[in-house]
């Protein structure tokens, strides 16, 4: 008799209380099926996230990256992520002239032969060693050809002997620090990079 009354009950449950149950049931597959799909969602999250920061930042493209800032002056890019470029540009600009205009020409110009290309980037700790051969005129050397001319006819003059193609190009090996940070690099620059992109001025210093 009691068995049939239990019988009887579990007949004539509330059904508001088996759809709870079932829907309780459900829940728990779901979540035992989509827990391992998030957990491999995440972790080609993170494979593309650290994929495309070693692309974006790789070493060949931080040095394409600091030729063309070189190449069209770009200050902010100097000031973010170069130790002291920015400072010997600052000088550099100013020593030719007050103008701004003519410091626009005579960096466009200056640099305009520029080419750098990496030859080693072994790493080391904290970051890469970086070997690069860089190719570019003496802007000293090429004043040279100009001095003697009258003052309101040298610059265009040297603006001239500085972009003309078949430029007594000066090559010499340099090397520059790349440190490591959490997007991309911090470029600590050496002497022999600043004498090289110069074309070996530096050398002509007593």
């Amino acid at each position: 008799m009691a068995r049939r009354q239990r019988n009887q009950t579990r007949e004539y449950r509330n059904p508001k209380t088996r759809e709870r149950q079932r829907r309780t049931r459900e829940k728990r597959r779901r979540r035992k099926t989509f827990g391992p799909y998030i957990l491999i969602f995440i972790l080609l999250s993170a494979a593309i996230f650290f994929g495309v920061r070693s692309l974006s930042h790789s070493v060949d493209r931080t040095v394409d990256r600091i030729e063309k800032s070189i190449k069209t002056d770009d200050v902010a890019f100097m000031e973010d992520n170069m130790d002291r470029l920015d400072v010997i540009f600052e000088v550099l600009k100013k020593s030719y002239s007050e103008d701004t205009e003519k410091q626009d020409e005579f960096i466009r110009n200056n640099f305009k032969n520029l080419d750098i290309e990496v030859l080693n980037k072994p790493d080391i700790e904290g970051g890469v060693e970086v070997t690069l051969k860089i190719s570019n005129i003496n802007y000293v050397e090429s004043f040279n050809a100009v001095k003697n001319l009258e003052e309101e006819n040298q610059h265009e003059a040297y603006m001239k002997e500085l972009s003309k193609d078949g430029a007594d190009i000066k090559s010499t090996d340099a090397k520059i620090f790349l440190k490591r940070k959490l997007f991309g690099y911090e470029i600590y620059e050496s002497r022999e990079f600043i004498n090289g992109i110069l074309g070996g001025a530096l050398d002509l210093v007593k």
